[in-house]
């Protein structure tokens, strides 16, 4: 087989779990291709995992990036590159000099010139969260991926959903019929060198999670204030990943609640800091709203810490039993799991021994054997 990976729409320094998805699915797919060849499309300049296998071939796409050029303001240029062009001539010439009989975007996707590619295309699609939620996007975003999710979701010949949430949203929303879906989970895991060099508290919960609405900071900052004025407790929190235009309208709620001095926010950390935050925790708190997977959840059970979070969307499908459920539109519902958790160690060892059970179920090398047979089964059905 000559399949090709699209990671064109994968910015330098994008931090959601997208590209946790890419970096383990190329770390581990070069276990199942010793007799075929991976062509893995970037653009100059993206930092990929080191790549050993000589199944698989990185193709650089556009101009190295010019010295000073910030990276969304590059990809831009790109982008409007690309669909400039009328036929897309540069992926068309590749596809036919390379002989390559599939492609899969792994970005939720398909660029619209892209779906006029006459060979198989598989997409993955992370969620649907703009079906659920259309007030967290401005009308002109709302109608842009509701057009595209459409479209992509038409033109693919094989969609795998990374849950049975997705998969049920895909049918419902979309009209996508289930016999064209495949559910194949992601998993989490966390760097074996772990880095301890930032100063924490001796106890504290941690929520990695980028500033965007869903993902509910203001619910768990007035959680944490219940806490403060009902049972004169406070655990530390901190927090990690991507601060964006609502950072300082977060530290202005923060500070009126009184609780800025439990609340640090470290920004993006590294693969290894991750790692050495997780071994430090007390507890991970998950109060997102919408989840299409939930990544964080799976390495909190890797580094035997327990978990409360939200009971919406994915996420009882990805902790099961292993979680103290809330309620992430009631601040006091989520200030209960968190004391519960926090002050019973018996419930907490259940938690985690619950975790160490359910982390069993997802693994790297299952998803990437099961996208792999994908290819072979899309392909098969594409030759009659």
């Amino acid at each position: 087989m000559k399949i090709a990976i699209n990671l064109l729409q994968l910015t330098p320094g994008r931090p959601e779990g997208v590209v946790t998805y890419v970096r383990e699915l190329l770390s581990n797919i070069g276990d199942f291709t010793e007799n075929d060849r991976i062509y893995v499309l970037v653009q100059q300049g993206l930092e990929l995992p080191s790549l050993n296998e000589k199944s698989i071939e990185i193709v650089p796409f556009g101009r190295k990036k010019e010295e000073g050029l910030k990276p969304s303001l590059y990809f831009d240029r790109l982008k409007r590159k690309l669909s400039l062009s009328k036929n897309n001539p540069s992926l068309s010439e590749l596809i036919e000099k390379r002989g390559i009989q599939l492609i899969h975007y792994p970005f939720s996707i398909i660029p619209e010139l892209d779906q006029k590619l006459s060979i198989p295309i598989i997409l993955s699609v992370m969620d649907l969260q703009h079906e659920y939620f259309p007030d967290l996007f401005t009308s002109e975003d709302l109608l842009a991926r509701q057009k595209n999710f459409y479209t992509s979701t038409q033109r693919a010949d094989h969609i795998i959903a990374i849950s049975e949430y997705t998969k049920e949203s895909l049918v419902k929303k979309l009209t996508i019929s289930e016999s064209k879906i495949e559910v194949i989970y992601l998993a989490g895991n966390l760097s074996k060198t772990p880095d301890t060099s930032i100063v924490l508290p001796k106890n504290f919960m941690y929520y990695p999670a980028g500033d965007w609405p869903h993902k509910n900071h203001q619910n768990l900052f007035r959680a944490m204030a219940y806490l403060r004025k009902k049972e004169r407790f406070v655990p530390q929190l901190i927090l990690s990943g991507l601060q964006n235009e609502s950072k300082l309208m977060h530290q202005k709620f923060v500070d009126e609640l009184g609780i800025s001095d439990e609340v640090t926010h470290l920004g993006q950390v590294s693969y290894d800091q991750v790692a050495g935050i997780y071994k430090r925790a007390t507890m991970l708190i998950y109060p997102s709203l919408f989840e299409g997977f939930g990544i964080p959840l799976l390495e909190a059970m890797t580094a035997n810490i327990p978990i409360a979070c939200s009971n919406r969307s994915s996420i009882p499908e990805v902790t099961a039993s292993a979680a103290c459920y809330f309620n992430p539109e009631n601040p006091e519902s989520i200030a209960r799991a968190i004391e519960k958790v926090w002050h019973n160690k018996s419930y907490r060892d259940v938690l985690i021994a619950r975790g160490k059970i359910q982390v069993n179920n997802f693994s790297w090398r299952a998803c990437a054997s099961d996208t792999y047979n994908s290819y072979k089964r899309v392909l098969k059905v594409n030759r009659g």
